[in-house]
């Protein structure tokens, strides 16, 4: 996935950088680097976003699960 197509898709989620991070369970600077394109997002982070959006999942609910886990 590249950089572009990771910022729509995130922005599709309605989700700012550090939420998609915590989502993904990630640090936020590991989620600016796979933004800027520093490093390559790894292709289960790609399909987990792609699954929450195709699926119609609320990321909130998902981070809201996570949450439920601290």
């Amino acid at each position: 996935m590249n950089t572009s197509t990771l910022r729509e898709l995130i922005k599709a989620l309605g989700l700012s950088q550090e939420q998609a991070a915590h989502v993904l369970g990630v640090h936020p600077v590991t989620m600016r680097r796979w933004a800027t394109g520093k490093i390559n997002i790894p292709p289960p982070a790609s399909r987990f976003l792609l699954f929450l959006l195709y699926e119609e999942i609320d990321p909130q609910d998902v981070m809201r699960a996570l949450g439920d886990l601290h």
